[in-house]
């Protein structure tokens, strides 16, 4: 189980930076944040860490896959997908 998210997070992550196109997310702003208190500039050179959870949009597919890449005998066995083969399956969903 913890395999198959790690997987799927490098997978994501990594088309997520070769889709690097700006998108703006209406009404995304958690509550605790609309209340913080702005405390003025931060010193550019810090460093912070971001978290960000993405819902996949076929993850019944990329179990499957992943399940297949560990079961000796499956066509998909020790059969590692590239970031680019990933596209398709990770990637946006094409909007008709």
């Amino acid at each position: 189980m913890i395999s198959k998210f790690i997987t799927a997070f490098f997978l994501i992550a990594s088309s997520a930076m070769v889709q690097a196109a700006p998108q703006m997310v209406a009404n995304n702003t958690p509550r605790f944040i609309k209340k913080a208190a702005d405390l003025g500039p931060v010193d550019p050179s810090s460093v912070i860490t971001a978290t960000v959870w993405l819902k996949l949009h076929n993850e019944a597919q990329l179990d499957s896959l992943v399940k297949g890449q560990h079961q000796k005998g499956s066509p998909d066995y020790h059969k590692w997908i590239t970031q680019t083969s990933s596209m398709p399956l990770l990637g946006r969903p094409r909007r008709n």
